[in-house]
């Protein structure tokens, strides 16, 4: 058994495992008749662990967190499903993992002593000033440690909460990014607290400065509340478009295949200008609660109409809310939130406009089956690819 789990265990750290082998894997970790093995293996690693000493909490925790990941990426899950994982037998599995790098790796095997990683896209990442990049797990608890070693934040699951340790003298950013299928949260450094959804990022200061204006950089789609402080706006910079704010919520929508850049008042108020257009009363447009203003990316033209502001911010309550849509849109915010490719073969679908709302308990196949009830269409999923194909079911 030691000898097929070490070959399988530096596959599976290399990401070189193969779906069959890293059943087998698994099979070996949760087997209990191996459960004798690895407590001669536990006692090696108790007579080892000086060694280890010298490693900070901080470092096991990043560890940890590479090693969950590598657990959330490697396993083939079943297509379309979202069925909940037993997260203490995945715990008890990264503890195991852990025990054996430790023993027959060393941590410099998959961690360099905090230099920056290569993240693979699937993974959220945390990316600080000085360039170097830490991948973040949906689960992990972790102190925020700036290049210095000193306190920045905490992180508690899928939330990152910054205003901790001494204000900088000079603005210090961090830049969290979210990948297709997974959502986070962040508390900034002034008490705002924003929402990331799917296939964004946000930029941020660590500390906001008193006496400079609170600015953010947006790619993707958030929602924000604001803490108020009228002494320091508080700006969302969204391609050439600025949302400035003193204290309210809002959403911004801007994906880069967007034609345009959506900004959704739902308390408070406020103005929106272009990039060297902020002293220009005349160019600035102003918000109530309920509109929607729509900047067009190649007219650069803002439009505003009321809307029904529980469609564009449903999704952070984890509900797919499409309220007279096209379904080729459909199909994109579908990619972004199931993490999956659909290539739609069948034209006459994408012109087909849909109002329709799904929770997080529907899955994607339930969904595309609710779709193809009102119009009939067949789809298969390739999992090399982890692409849906749709066709027409005449074809």
């Amino acid at each position: 058994m030691k000898g097929n789990f070490k070959v399988l265990l530096e596959k599976f750290i290399d990401n070189t495992i193969s779906e069959e082998e890293y059943e087998l894997f698994m099979d070996l970790i949760k087997n209990p008749e191996n459960r004798d093995s690895f407590e001669k293996v536990m006692g090696n690693f108790s007579k080892s662990t000086k060694s280890l000493e010298r490693r900070s909490n901080d470092d096991s925790e990043m560890l940890f967190d590479r090693i969950w990941n590598q657990i959330d990426d490697t396993k083939k899950k079943p297509f379309l499903s979202l069925e909940k994982i037993n997260t203490s037998n995945l715990y008890k599995i990264a503890a195991v993992l852990l025990v054996f790098i430790g023993l027959t790796f060393g941590y410099n095997k998959v961690f360099d002593n905090k230099e920056s990683v290569s993240p693979n896209p699937n993974h959220i990442t945390l990316t600080f000033g000085n360039g170097q990049t830490q991948i973040l797990s949906e689960k992990g608890q972790r102190k925020i440690l700036d290049s210095k070693g000193k306190l920045i934040g905490i992180q508690n699951g899928s939330h990152l909460n910054y205003g901790h340790g001494p204000v900088p003298d000079e603005i210090i950013f961090n830049e969290l990014t979210v990948p297709n299928g997974k959502r986070f949260d962040v508390s900034l450094s002034d008490g705002t607290y924003v929402k990331l959804n799917s296939g964004s990022s946000i930029k941020y200061p660590v500390h906001f400065i008193k006496g400079m204006e609170r600015k953010i950089f947006l790619k993707g789609e958030a929602y924000f509340d604001v803490a108020s402080d009228k002494d320091h706006p508080f700006i969302v910079n969204a391609n050439s478009m600025n949302v400035q704010v003193l204290g309210t919520k809002f959403n911004v929508s801007h994906y880069p295949t967007d034609t345009d850049i959506n900004t959704v008042l739902i308390e408070g108020s406020v103005k929106l200008y272009e990039t060297g257009d902020k002293e220009d009363i005349g160019k600035q447009v102003l918000l109530t609660p309920g509109q929607l203003a729509n900047w067009d990316k190649e007219t650069k033209e803002i439009s505003v109409k009321r809307v029904d502001t529980k469609v564009y911010t449903a999704w952070k309550d984890g509900i797919l809310l499409f309220r007279n849509i096209p379904f080729s849109n459909i199909r994109e915010r579908l990619e972004r939130h199931f993490n999956v490719s659909i290539e739609n073969n069948y034209s006459f679908l994408d012109k087909q406009i849909y109002s329709a709302s799904f929770t997080n308990q529907k899955n994607l196949s339930e969904i595309l089956d609710s779709f193809r009830e009102d119009t009939p269409f067949s789809y298969e999923y390739s999992k090399e690819d982890n692409k849906i194909i749709i066709t027409n079911i005449l074809n």
